[in-house]
């Protein structure tokens, strides 16, 4: 049995390929996806059809004049020789020809629903539901295997550890992934305990890969959720209509953590506010009880009345005496509740 080295097999198929009479200048259609160029002046892009892909560069040489003839979504004929790429592990077209170009169909209906939503008021800020300024529970809507719901969770621990995480899985991209999102995403909404906050997310990909997020199942499950929804789909540069949709939209997945879950430091800063105002509430209010009640007792003290009115003069003075032990209890088992959950944060952080 003769065993052949990495390098004999790369060349094998890069011969194989040479020789192909079939794929010498060649013309390819398919949709421009993930264009973008190499600091170099090489270009690098993607023909797409459905989920089939042929990987694609022009040199720099070239890539000036036939750049601006290709736009990311675009469809496109290219013309060239198929290679086989022995530092990739692939074949490549290496384009000398643009031969056509022009939007896309999938282009155009994604600009149609666009549009659509907008005027629907899919997209207005005024209907976005607001976060929760203390989330206790998270609901995390990606793939199980993928990063993405790791820098989430890494991300939120660091930040406050008392918040709490449950991962609703599906997939995120391929042909199962629009019922898989919206399954996810309908069965957090009937959770029990139901999440405060959902994030939907996965990590970057190329626009074919993310085309998911803007489904039209997707969509409406994302904006028909009854809990704020955050979408972090790919990367800065990857907007979709789930990020337009959703009630907020992070540019990562770290991101994403970092708007859903304040600070430790920051809670018990708001507990310690929402003490204090409790505090100076009270004090004002029972401060205004007891002048009213004593302004009433000085009238009916100058009016020199006596009898019946005596008698309600002592109901009042009692009045005041119980609105004031009535308060300080109240106030004490208000502030035992508030050091009791400051007690329990400062436990989580250590």
């Amino acid at each position: 049995m003769k065993v052949y080295t990495v390098r004999d097999c790369a060349r094998i198929l890069s011969r194989s390929l040479e020789k192909e009479y079939l794929l010498r200048r060649i013309s390819v259609r398919g949709t421009v996806s993930s264009l973008r160029v190499h600091f170099s002046g090489n270009a690098y892009f993607s023909l797409t059809d459905g989920d089939i892909r042929l990987e694609c560069t022009i040199d720099r040489m070239k890539s000036a004049f036939l750049l601006r003839r290709l736009k990311n979504g675009d469809t496109a004929v290219v013309g060239g020789t198929v290679r086989y790429d022995s530092r990739r592990g692939r074949a490549v077209l290496p384009v000398e020809q643009v031969y056509e170009s022009g939007e896309s169909t999938e282009k155009t209906e994604l600009e149609k629903l666009k549009r659509r939503l907008e005027n629907a008021g899919w997209f207005d800020p005024a209907g976005k539901k607001p976060l929760p300024r203390f989330p206790f529970l998270i609901g995390l809507v990606t793939s199980s295997s993928g990063a993405a719901a790791e820098d989430v969770i890494s991300t939120g621990i660091r930040r406050n550890p008392a918040v709490k995480y449950y991962l609703f899985s599906s997939s995120v991209q391929g042909r199962s992934a629009v019922s898989g999102l919206v399954r996810a995403l309908e069965e957090a909404g009937s959770a029990r305990p139901r999440p405060d906050i959902l994030i939907l997310t996965r990590g970057g990909g190329a626009e074919e890969e993310l085309a998911v997020f803007n489904d039209p199942a997707v969509l409406k499950a994302v904006h028909d959720a009854e809990v704020p929804v955050i979408s972090a789909v790919g990367h800065e540069r990857d907007v979709t209509l789930a990020d337009l949709t959703a009630d907020r939209r992070a540019a990562t997945p770290t991101q994403a953590a970092e708007m859903a879950v304040p600070e430790l430091g920051d809670w018990q800063e708001q507990i310690a506010s929402c003490r204090d105002r409790l505090l100076r509430g009270a004090e004002s209010a029972l401060t205004d009880g007891r002048g009213r009640l004593y302004t009433a007792l000085w009238r009916m003290q100058a009016s020199g009345a006596s009898g019946k009115t005596e008698q309600e003069r002592m109901q009042l003075r009692m009045a005041v005496m119980r609105l004031q032990r009535n308060m300080e209890t109240h106030l004490k088992n208000r502030y035992a509740q508030l050091l009791e959950k400051m007690t329990a944060l400062e436990k989580q952080r250590k």
